[in-house]
């Protein structure tokens, strides 16, 4: 039988079990419930909980100065319950937490499922769906509630990275192509196939709209959307083209 290693989102679990909880022991209480059930939801015999930087700083943040500052985001940093510090610290000293360093957990998350072929990924944020591999979504933010299971393939995860390049994510305030929402880059991915042809066609939207300046634009949202695969990874034409145009 194989062992399964949970990859679970910190972030995520963190927010997702603070949530209703009056005081730290509640917290603490939830957090260690929530683990063990996660990972007994996802059929694994083992779990790592990766989580950002303690102090919340990323090398997105260079690369743009209105990363994640959407009104809503903002607001949130500034409503945080009482034991929200307390209970982060409790989470990040847990032994089998590991802290990324000057990157997001999603990256983190993308060199583990890279190194361990026999994870499952666990976390409720869409960003994800980039990476192929086992995914198990706990029920958060769905309107079911129930969790769910499902493998991304490769052409499955390259897909949404694409579509994400034409749309750009308008939570994390990254812009994509102007006048592109979701509609409208779900009927563009949607006329081909193969993620190849989809890739493709991408670069020629940067091209149609940002003439001389494509690539610039091109290289911009790629480094602010792609998730690390490999330990210090920069998103750059080169990677464009060996992981999605081959």
């Amino acid at each position: 039988m194989r062992l399964m290693l949970a990859l679970i989102d910190g972030d995520v679990l963190l927010h997702s079990c603070l949530w209703g909880t009056k005081n730290l022991q509640e917290a603490k209480d939830k957090l260690d419930y929530s683990i063990n059930e996660w990972m007994l939801g996802s059929f694994c015999d083992d779990a790592v909980i990766a989580v950002g930087p303690a102090d919340g700083k990323n090398f997105r943040d260079d690369l743009y100065s209105e990363y994640k500052q959407t009104a809503t985001r903002v607001k949130g940093r500034k409503e945080k319950l009482d034991h929200f510090y307390e209970a982060k610290d409790y989470l990040y000293s847990l032994s089998n937490t590991l802290i990324a360093d000057n990157e997001e957990a999603d990256d983190l998350i993308g060199i583990l499922s890279t190194q361990c072929m026999d994870s499952v990924i666990i976390s409720s944020d869409k960003d994800l769906d980039q990476l192929p591999g086992n995914h198990w979504n706990p029920g958060i933010l769905l309107k079911s509630r129930e969790p769910i299971y499902y493998v991304q393939s490769k052409q499955q995860a390259d897909r949404f990275f694409l579509k994400q390049m034409i749309m750009g994510d308008p939570i994390d305030k990254i812009p994509g192509l102007p006048k592109v929402g979701p509609v409208k880059a779900a009927a563009i991915s949607a006329e081909y196939g193969f993620s190849q042809e989809l890739a493709e066609r991408v670069i020629q939207l940067y091209k149609e709209i940002y003439e001389d300046e494509w690539l610039n634009y091109f290289l911009a949202n790629g480094k602010l959307l792609y998730l690390r695969r490999y330990p210090y990874e920069t998103f750059t034409m080169k990677l464009y083209e060996e992981r999605l145009l081959q």
